[in-house]
């Protein structure tokens, strides 16, 4: 059984399974570009509902599977009533769903300050970048996304990428977006941590409140305090030339995935070809890194006269 025919038996068996108030829900079948791989979805809506979300099959899907069982539908039947509850109760739901309709994708002068810079790898999301405007930076991507905080969206923290044909309803410059993208980005919104100090449970500290740096016989981590995307902290100028202070001899950058990047003092690393060879390892184990998450291939300096990211 591929992943085409499960998605399609389960669009046609899963309102057998779902519970009372779901009668008349429509459920519509997906085949997208999510990130760096095509997915594929079911969306159910409920009567008069205009905001659902979509479930992934990818996620109950395994290779070699032969048929789609009561449990499995089940599973996602459970993972699935959450969404509605409100909706089905009654309670907030339509309130949540208007929230989130006023938060109009067309009216720039209302989402510009939502506009976040992401950077993902080139080559990886090469299918998805068909339909975007970005900057590359070596292997690199920046891409635009508009941030939908929590207090917008009951279910979020959530996201979109901006697209041309969202660019095209604000009839503005790709590179004017990014910039204003970029100074959106607050450095209070990133921590640099001892990656030793993070797996061992150790009290973490945020080195770019510090003044110095005692020890630089580890590596750190630049990552977002939410962890998501957190690499774009390297796009902020002001947490870039921070971490230039703490390392006064010179670093190196190591993209090691979309959420975070490795910071490494020049004094004690490798040569940055062996710390290369170590990334690429890393990065074509599919059991360490999916491909949605890989950065990038290089190791970086970051020349604090320009502000910009040189590969090594």
């Amino acid at each position: 059984m591929t992943i085409d025919d499960f998605t399609s038996v389960v669009s046609q068996r899963i309102m057998d399974f779902l519970p009372e108030g779901f009668e008349g829900a429509k459920i519509d079948v997906y085949n997208t570009i999510k990130n760096s791989k095509r997915v594929h979805g079911i969306c159910i809506r409920l009567k008069g509902q205009n905001v659902a979300p979509v479930f992934y099959m990818e996620n109950y899907f395994e290779e070699g599977i032969e048929d789609v069982t009561d449990d499995i539908i089940m599973s996602i039947v459970k993972d699935a009533e959450p969404y509605y509850k409100d909706y089905l109760e009654g309670k907030d739901a339509k309130a949540v769903e208007e929230k989130l309709l006023k938060f109009k994708i067309d009216n720039y002068d209302f989402i510009k300050g939502y506009l976040r810079p992401i950077v993902v790898n080139s080559r990886y999301y090469s299918e998805l970048l068909q339909n975007f405007d970005y900057k590359i930076i070596n292997d690199m991507a920046v891409l635009l996304i508009v941030e939908i905080p929590q207090s917008v969206f009951k279910y979020g923290p959530s996201c979109i990428k901006v697209s041309r044909e969202i660019q095209s309803l604000w009839n503005i410059s790709f590179d004017e977006l990014l910039r204003t993208a970029v100074d959106n980005l607050n450095p209070e919104e990133f921590i640099l941590r001892d990656v030793s100090c993070h797996f061992s449970g150790e009290k973490e500290i945020n080195l770019l409140r510090e003044s110095s740096i005692d020890s630089k016989n580890t590596l750190y981590e630049l990552t977002s305090k939410e962890t998501m995307y957190g690499a774009c902290g390297i796009l902020c100028d002001a947490v870039m030339n921070k971490i230039c202070s703490l390392f006064p001899e010179g670093y190196y950058i190591i993209p090691s995935s979309v959420h975070e990047c490795l910071i490494i003092s020049e004094n004690i690393s490798e040569c940055p070809e062996r710390l290369k060879e170590q990334l690429t390892s890393i990065n074509l184990n599919e059991n360490l890194i999916t491909s949605d998450d890989v950065l990038s291939f290089d190791i970086y300096r970051y020349d604090k006269e320009q502000n910009e990211l040189l590969a090594v």
